[in-house]
């Protein structure tokens, strides 16, 4: 004989009934008092409300054959963490966005397909993506980046063209996606001050396009971010 449930209180009273009587025919067991039908119905309704998430969200990870993906960044300027959060809504089942700095061997052990968001830097992506990629092997990838210049630009096309070889080097490259991301003038501005001919130097005319970055990644960019990422995921 099941403990009398006005014996438990509080929420611990209520759960003990639900695992004891929810079965029942009797959807309000007759232990229960007024005072408490109130939250019984509750808790009833939000376990079933939750049961049935569960399901929805099985059955739509059954019917896309999708796994669980974890997203990563690697980012200075926040550029990256935002093309890599906007990302994450065209992911049905991932984790993440996280820190490229925590990723370690264990969770490439782990997991089966990778979202990466990288920033450009000279030509290419950042050391630390660049770092993760090489310790992958057969991995789906799908790689997401920003640069300081315009996506239809040249230097974009040479971007892309380095990012892709390297990430289908041991791995499966399922899609790349590149966009504009706003450059910290205050730290280019200091190179105005080099001089001309010498290392690192920036030309004023230079500068002034890099302000056209500005506002990058922007909605139409995120978008755009969004839709590339489902379909590199109709590839799994």
């Amino acid at each position: 004989m099941p403990q009398n449930p006005r014996s438990r209180k509080g929420r611990a009273g209520f759960i003990f009934l639900l695992r004891e009587r929810t079965c029942s025919k009797n959807f309000l067991p007759a232990a229960i008092d007024k005072k408490n039908k109130i939250g019984y119905i509750r808790l009833v309704i939000t376990n079933i409300c939750f049961v049935q998430m569960l399901v929805i969200a099985n059955k739509k990870r059954k019917d896309l054959n999708m796994e669980t993906i974890p997203i990563i960044f690697s980012t200075i300027t926040g550029n990256a963490f935002k093309l890599a959060e906007a990302a994450s809504e065209a992911v049905p089942d991932h984790v993440g966005p996280y820190n490229i700095r925590y990723i370690n061997e264990e969770v490439i052990r782990r997991f089966d397909t990778f979202l990466l968001s990288y920033w450009c830097n000279h030509g290419t992506a950042d050391d630390d993506t660049i770092a993760l990629i090489r310790k992958m092997n057969g991995k789906n990838l799908i790689v997401i980046g920003t640069l300081g210049a315009a996506r239809d630009s040249k230097h974009a096309q040479e971007v892309a063209a380095r990012v892709e070889a390297l990430a289908s080097e041991n791995n499966r490259l399922l899609g790349h996606f590149l966009c504009q991301g706003s450059i910290d003038l205050r730290r280019t501005a200091q190179r105005l001050k080099i001089p001309e001919g010498e290392k690192g130097h920036l030309s004023q005319e230079r500068f002034e396009r890099q302000k056209l970055s500005l506002g990058h990644p922007n909605e139409a960019d995120l978008n755009d971010a969004k839709n590339a990422v489902r379909s590199f995921l109709q590839k799994l």
